[in-house]
């Protein structure tokens, strides 16, 4: 989660979205924020970027007027793309050394996994619904605006001109 009180702004980063490349783009306009800094328990490692606006909401980071009146964004992706890029995350070197407790999915076949992720009893962290991400305790929207991941560019483009955000450097 990036949070700017300079530009006034909430981005959620929803797990396997675009939230990485967002983030970086958006990492000088804000701060980054982790779930131990919400006390948030959603499963995960706690240096992990992802947490719910519904714990930013509950916690004392923002006043609840500077919550209400940031403009909180996230990406969405399309469901199938999004499943597909989680499963070739938990397939890769990457995934394997930040989680060796969690075992490996290099074995698995696509069809077998996702019957594993989308079990009934799954409540994981990365499998939870996007929307998920988004809502308050009451099932509520907190989010202003949710983007598509396929229209990144053009989306970007929008949430830069309604921000006022500076054109990124050019390295």
């Amino acid at each position: 989660m990036i949070i700017s009180p300079k530009y006034k702004f909430v981005f959620c980063h929803v797990p396997k979205a675009g939230g990485t490349s967002i983030s970086f783009a958006l990492k000088g306009y804000g701060l980054s924020c982790r779930m131990t800094d919400l006390n948030c328990k959603c499963g995960e490692e706690e240096k992990s970027p992802h947490s719910f606006l519904k714990d930013l909401k509950e916690s004392n980071i923002l006043s609840q007027d500077d919550f209400n009146s940031y403009f909180k964004f996230c990406f969405f992706r399309n469901p199938w793309a999004r499943l597909v890029s989680l499963y070739a995350y938990q397939r890769s070197e990457r995934w394997q050394l930040l989680h060796p407790e969690r075992g490996s999915a290099l074995t698995w076949s696509f069809k077998d996994w996702v019957k594993a992720v989308i079990a009934p009893k799954r409540d994981g962290f990365c499998w939870a619904q996007q929307f998920q991400w988004a809502k308050g305790k009451d099932g509520n929207i907190l989010a202003d605006k949710i983007y598509k991941f396929e229209n990144l560019h053009n989306d970007f483009d929008e949430i830069r001109r309604k921000l006022n955000l500076p054109e990124p450097k050019k390295d």
